[in-house]
C-alpha cells in the first residue's frame, strides 16, 4: 500500500540500496531497503490498535526502521516515544527516518537489547509498551540465512517470555502492553502475560479473508489489571474477491 516517492531533499537521507516510501499519513515517509526486513501490514494494524494517550511515555521494542513509532506519534502524539532496536543498521535507518520526518524531539531511537531491561531502564518508567516481535521460536519453520531477516522473524535475540518479563518491569502500575503475534501462539502469550501480572484486556483476531483461520492476533494487556477481557470483532485484511477490505483501507488512512 505504500507509494514510492522521492525528492531532492529526501535523497540526501539515503544510503545505497535504499528507497523512500510514502506512508500515506500526514506526509510521513519511510526509508526502507530490500536488504533488510521491511515493514508489513502487521505494523500498521498494531500502530492503529495501540490506544496510546497524549501524556504517555511509550517504549517500542524492536523498532526496526521505526515505522510503528512514526505512525503511533502521528496518530496519538504521546509525550515521548523511545524506540529500542538491537541491530545497528536498523538503528541508523530508524534515526534517519525520525529525522526525515522532523520528529527528533519526540522520538528517540536507542540501540539496545531488551533482555538487559534492568540495565537499560528504570522500573515502572513507561506508560505503554508496543511490540511487533519475532513470531517464531528458533528451530521452528525455515530460518533465513541472512541474520537481519532471521532476527526479525525468529526469537534469536528476544523470546516471548523475555519480552513479557521486560514489559512488566518497565511498565507503571496499570500501564498497557500492546502486541501483535501469531494466533497459533495465543496459549503461550496468555500464559506468559498472566505469569507476569499483565492481564489481557482486549483481543482482536486478524484474518487474511473471510472463511479462513485467523493468522494474527492483536492484544492489549494491563499491568495488575482486573480480569475482564473483551474480544473485538474480527479484522479482515481482504475481501473474498481478493480486494483490500474497507476497514484496512480506513486503517491506512487513519493510522
Amino acid at each position: 500500500m505504500e507509494k514510492e516517492t522521492m525528492t531532492k531533499e529526501a535523497k540526501a537521507f539515503l544510503l545505497p540500496g535504499e528507497r523512500i516510501d510514502d506512508l500515506q499519513r500526514k506526509g510521513l515517509r519511510i526509508i526502507q531497503s530490500k536488504e533488510q526486513f521491511s515493514f508489513s501490514t502487521d505494523a500498521v494494524v498494531l500502530a492503529h490498535f495501540a490506544a496510546v494517550k497524549h501524556h504517555d511515555r511509550v517504549l517500542e521494542v524492536g523498532t526496526g526502521n521505526g515505522v510503528i513509532s512514526l505512525l503511533t506519534y502521528s496518530r496519538y502524539e504521546p509525550k515521548e516515544i523511545l524506540a529500542l532496536e538491537i541491530q545497528k543498521v536498523l538503528v541508523d535507518r530508524a534515526k534517519r527516518n525520525v529525522k526525515l520526518n522532523g520528529l527528533t524531539e519526540k522520538i528517540q531511537v536507542m540501540e539496545g537489547d531488551m533482555r538487559e531491561y534492568k540495565t537499560l531502564f528504570s522500573a515502572q518508567s513507561f506508560d505503554a509498551v508496543i511490540c511487533n516481535p519475532p513470531y517464531r521460536p528458533v528451530g521452528h519453520g525455515e530460518q533465513n540465512e541472512k541474520d537481519h531477516y532471521a532476527i526479525a522473524k525468529h526469537e534469536i535475540c528476544l523470546t516471548l517470555k523475555e519480552l513479557v518479563r521486560g514489559a512488566q518491569y518497565v511498565l507503571k502500575d496499570k500501564g498497557r502492553f500492546y502486541l501483535v503475534h501469531r494466533t497459533d501462539r495465543i496459549g503461550e502469550i496468555l500464559s506468559a502475560l498472566r505469569d507476569n501480572r499483565l492481564e489481557p484486556k482486549t483481543i482482536r483476531f486478524v484474518y487474511s479473508k473471510p472463511g479462513v483461520n485467523s493468522h494474527l492476533v492483536l492484544l492489549e494487556a494491563r499491568k495488575d489489571g482486573r480480569p475482564d477481557c473483551k474480544i473485538l470483532p474480527p479484522l479482515y485484511l481482504y475481501e473474498e474477491a481478493g480486494k483490500v477490505s474497507a476497514e484496512i483501507r480506513r486503517i491506512y488512512e487513519e493510522t
